[in-house]
């Protein structure tokens, strides 16, 4: 049975893709390393809420929470939208599909030697 060669395209597009994946899991890991950002992502795991919600139900003052949420949404573990309505309401919510690098890391460590 031959093997066919490894074009060098597909491993220059799986390295890059591999290093983007740490700089994204070095992201989720800087903005999931502070207790009151991981408890706005459980309250967002529940659904999207405005920023004073998030912060009466954390028990944070509205700057200290403005300050956490933007370094969530700098580090794309969550989002934001206005409301058509009126632009000044703000509704944050959590983007799941971010927290995939630090799943899929923390899957290749669970399974053992040689899956890192």
């Amino acid at each position: 049975m031959s093997s066919v060669p490894e074009h060098p395209i597909n491993s220059c597009y799986i390295m890059y893709l591999f290093a983007f994946m740490e700089i994204v899991l070095d992201a989720v890991c800087t903005a999931l390393a502070d207790p009151v950002r991981r408890r706005v992502v459980e309250l967002l795991s529940e659904g999207p809420r405005r920023a004073g919600e998030l912060a009466e139900a954390i028990g944070v003052a509205p700057p200290v929470m403005s300050r956490h949420l933007r370094l969530l949404l700098e580090s794309d573990v969550v989002d934001d939208e206005r409301s058509p309505a009126d632009a000044r309401v703000r509704l944050f919510y959590l983007k799941r599909e971010s927290l995939a690098a630090l799943r899929g890391w923390l899957d290749r460590v669970d399974a053992g030697p040689g899956s890192v």
